[in-house]
């Protein structure tokens, strides 16, 4: 759920994280109002190397964001 306007609306957030897990893949999600952008990316860029040494395919892994998402998986994609 996201602060939007006068009210709430709804982006079944979670929904869409339910249905990537129930196709096997490994999800990490998360909704964040207040972040530092450049700390935020370096643990996310944490996450992916160690997905990485455990010899996960690279092209198995992706980085994506939706709004300010977006900024951090750009900045997390860079230090990579």
């Amino acid at each position: 759920m996201e602060q939007v306007g006068r009210g709430l609306q709804d982006y079944r957030y979670n929904d869409t994280l339910n249905v990537l897990s129930s196709k096997g893949l490994v999800v990490i999600g998360k909704t964040k109002n207040f972040v530092n952008s450049n700390k935020y990316a370096d643990k996310v860029a944490s996450q992916v190397n160690k997905l990485q040494s455990a010899r996960v395919i690279p092209k198995n892994i992706i980085i994506a964001g939706h709004s300010k998402g977006v900024l951090l998986a750009i900045i997390s994609s860079s230090i990579i």
